[in-house]
C-alpha cells in the first residue's frame, strides 16, 4: 500500500479517508471549503463565486457581492479564503434552515496582526452570526436566539473551530475548539433564512479574517457525526493541534471511511 509523509497524507493516497460529502451522515444543508479547487470560480486568486457542496445547489451558492473580492490565500500547501474589513463579503440566496433543529459549524480565525473583532459569518434574516462580536471570542448571538457568556477578547491568528447547535426542545449548545462555552440568555427555534459570509447588513461589519470551512444541516448533529467532521477538517486543515483537544477522538489520526 503506498505510503505518505504523515498519517493524513497515507490515508489520502489509500483512499481511506473518510470525507463528509460521502453522505453516510445527514447531507449539510450548506457546506463550502476553500480548500477545493473545483467549488471557486474566479481569477488569479481573486473569488467571484463559491459553489456549495451541500444540498441546496445554486440557491446555496455564495456569490461576492459589490466590486470587492476575498482572495484565495495559501499556508503550508491549504488554501483559505480571506476577507478583509472592507465592505466585502459573499451572500447566499437560502440556507435550508427549517427552524427547530440545526447545526452550524465553521473552521476560522481573525487575521494575524488584525486589530478588528467581527464577524465570520451572519444572516440578514434574523440576528444569527458568529465571530468576535464587541471583541469577545467565540461568541454565537442572537437577540431573539441565545448568547455566550465569555467576553474575554479574542488573540488575533488563534484558530477556531466552533459548533453551535440546536434542538426543537430549545436547548442549545456551542463548543469551540472542542471546549463547551457556556451559554446565556434563552433559545428559540427561529432558524436563518440567508447567509453571508464575512459580514452583514450590506457588508457594514466585516471582519479581517481567515475562513477554512463553513456547513450548516438541517439538524442537530449527535457527538459522533461533530467528531468525525471536525476531525476532516482540522486534519485537511493542518490544524490537529490548534483545534483539536488531546480527549478528541481524532487526534491521533483523521476519521477513515468505515469510522
Amino acid at each position: 500500500m503506498p505510503r505518505g509523509i504523515n498519517r493524513y497524507d497515507e490515508a489520502r493516497l489509500q483512499g481511506r479517508l473518510w470525507e463528509l460529502a460521502l453522505g453516510d451522515i445527514a447531507p449539510p444543508s450548506i457546506y463550502v471549503n476553500f480548500n477545493r479547487p473545483a467549488t471557486i470560480s474566479g481569477s488569479s486568486g481573486v473569488i467571484d463565486k463559491l459553489a456549495n457542496m451541500g444540498a441546496l445547489g445554486t440557491a446555496g451558492d455564495f456569490t461576492s457581492i459589490g466590486g470587492l473580492r476575498p482572495s484565495l490565500l495559501n499556508q503550508w500547501g491549504v488554501t483559505f479564503g480571506k476577507f478583509t474589513t472592507a465592505p466585502l463579503w459573499m451572500s447566499t440566496t437560502g440556507t435550508g434552515l427549517g427552524g427547530t433543529n440545526y447545526t452550524i459549524m465553521g473552521l476560522a480565525r481573525i487575521t494575524p496582526g488584525s486589530t478588528n473583532k467581527a464577524r465570520v459569518f451572519s444572516c440578514n434574516g434574523v440576528n444569527h452570526l458568529w465571530g468576535w462580536w464587541n471583541g469577545g471570542k467565540e461568541q454565537w448571538f442572537d437577540t431573539i436566539t441565545f448568547i455566550t457568556n465569555n467576553s474575554n477578547p479574542e488573540t488575533a491568528g488563534v484558530w477556531r473551530l466552533v459548533v453551535c447547535r440546536v434542538s426543537s426542545a430549545s436547548v442549545g449548545d456551542m463548543t469551540s475548539n472542542g471546549v463547551p462555552i457556556t451559554v446565556g440568555s434563552s433559545i428559540s427555534t427561529n432558524a436563518p433564512f440567508n447567509f453571508e459570509l464575512n459580514g452583514s447588513n450590506g457588508g457594514s461589519e466585516c471582519s479581517d479574517c481567515e475562513i477554512f470551512s463553513f456547513a450548516t444541516f438541517n439538524q442537530r448533529l449527535n457527538d459522533v457525526a461533530v467528531a468525525r467532521i471536525q476531525g476532516a477538517w482540522a486534519w485537511e486543515a493542518g490544524l490537529v493541534e490548534q483545534v483539536l483537544p488531546a480527549s478528541h477522538p481524532f487526534r491521533n489520526r483523521p476519521p477513515l471511511i468505515g469510522d
